[in-house]
């Protein structure tokens, strides 16, 4: 009740970056996609357009998808001629245009990938898909002229390039950007049957029959973290996570906990994932904000080996904040409320008690959070707040012992037989309850 998930959000707004949202893919960057994965290579259009459904990127509705991309791929012929993506082999099927030049190359590539990109991806994928030809020179490497070529392309053109720059040696298609943008956080709730498959990759039932069997490898949302970051290394990608305590940090992560380590943040300490093989590694980029409540019982079950691998931040009780925030909302007697909040915790960690300092000890994380005030407007409001938060805080952090909860709240509030009094039940005394919480 400190508002640490307040708190975590506003650090992730302020150190995650942002990246333009992309129009999404048509039926012809579909099909620009299908042949490069086919290494450039004639296929029929259907064929084009089957592969192009399974991979459930565009609205189909209204559409006949086959039709659809042989019209797209007869008018990209018709209009760009010996410049266009696609080139005819045979009635009906259809090829891409290469080997071609660097920038047709990666004009290519980033309409297929519908994403901004490093050259040094870009190019990776040019040469692995014979796309390119470059004369052997001393010094000259495809990475470097493809960098080169863009750059340039960008710097002489201007607004009228094909290309936009969105960081050092990163480009995306202009065509594609749309004046939207998305912000770099990610956000997820651990909790104990939370898994490695559903934080990582899984296997899940394919709802959608978009493969053979009855199962598809889905991917969890650390991964989409990682790979967020890793495609826009020059901004920071925030994965918050809320309630970091009560998952099972081994189940969850396994092997993967080490990657989490400054120094083995690198592409060389990369591991193989569980299911796919693939190679896996957390960015530099990518930050982590764990949240938890100190006061739940969970925490001492926290895998110490996470714990090494976080800094601490505690957030108690502020008062101050609340009573500035209840001013501002323009809440009556905000200091009333301020000095409830004081009296309760100052009760919980029993000041000026004689065993004082060993509930200091044992008590000072069951504090009362200053969120559970924070939406009080009146009287009527703290009553209901005393009635359906405070007090069952309490019955759990005292496991029931009515003793304990009564020299806190007072034995006007809670009575001898254990039972709430009509201060607390009765709505017409809920200004008589604001005054006896002031003298406790």
């Amino acid at each position: 009740g400190t508002g640490k998930t307040f708190h975590a959000n506003e650090i992730a707004e302020k150190v995650a970056g942002s990246i333009p949202i992309l129009k999404e893919h048509t039926w012809k960057s579909l099909a620009v996609l299908v042949l490069l994965e086919n290494d450039g290579k004639p296929m029929n259009y259907h064929e084009i357009a089957k592969i192009a459904l399974t991979k459930n990127r565009v609205n189909t509705q209204g559409e006949t998808p086959h039709e659809t991309i042989a019209k797209d791929m007869r008018n990209d012929m018709e209009q760009k001629g010996n410049d266009s993506f696609f080139v005819k082999s045979e009635d009906g099927v259809y090829g891409l245009n290469i080997p071609t030049t660097f920038e047709k190359a990666a004009e290519i590539i980033l309409l297929a990938e519908n994403k901004s990109m490093h050259t040094d991806d870009i190019t990776e994928i040019a040469v692995k898909r014979k796309m390119i030809i470059q004369k052997d020179e001393p010094g000259v490497t495809p990475n470097r002229s493809m960098n080169q070529i863009l750059s340039q392309d960008v710097k002489n053109n201007d607004l009228t390039s094909k290309f936009i720059n969105s960081g050092p040696g990163t480009y995306g298609l202009r065509s594609q950007i749309t004046n939207r943008k998305k912000s770099l956080i990610y956000k997820v709730t651990f909790h104990p049957s939370y898994s490695y498959e559903d934080f990582v990759e899984g296997y899940r039932p394919d709802i959608d029959d978009k493969t053979p069997s009855q199962y598809e490898l889905k991917k969890g949302i650390f991964y989409v973290a990682c790979k967020t970051a890793r495609e826009n290394p020059d901004s920071k990608t925030v994965l918050i996570i809320d309630e970091i305590n009560r998952g099972n940090i081994p189940k969850i992560l396994g092997e993967l906990i080490t990657l989490l380590e400054e120094d083995k943040r690198k592409k060389k300490y990369a591991l193989n994932l569980a299911y796919s093989q693939d190679e896996f590694f957390v960015p530099e980029n990518l930050r982590i904000i764990g949240t938890m409540n100190t006061a739940d019982k969970s925490l001492m079950q926290m895998d110490d080996a996470l714990k090494r691998r976080f800094v601490f931040e505690e957030l108690m009780p502020d008062t101050n904040a609340l009573l500035e925030h209840l001013k501002n909302e323009g809440v009556k007697n905000a200091e009333d409320y301020k000095k409830i909040l004081d009296k309760i915790n100052d009760k919980i960690l029993g000041k000026g008690s004689d065993d004082a300092e060993q509930k200091m000890k044992q008590f000072r994380d069951r504090q009362i959070g200053h969120s559970y005030f924070w939406k009080i407007k009146n009287a009527e409001n703290l009553q209901s707040v005393i009635k359906y938060d405070i007090i069952p805080l309490l019955q759990d952090y005292f496991y029931g012992d009515y003793n304990e909860i009564r020299k806190i709240l007072g034995g006007e509030i809670i009575s001898e037989d254990n039972r709430t009094t009509s201060l607390v039940d009765n709505r017409k005394e809920a200004n008589d309850l604001k005054d006896k919480l002031l003298e406790i």
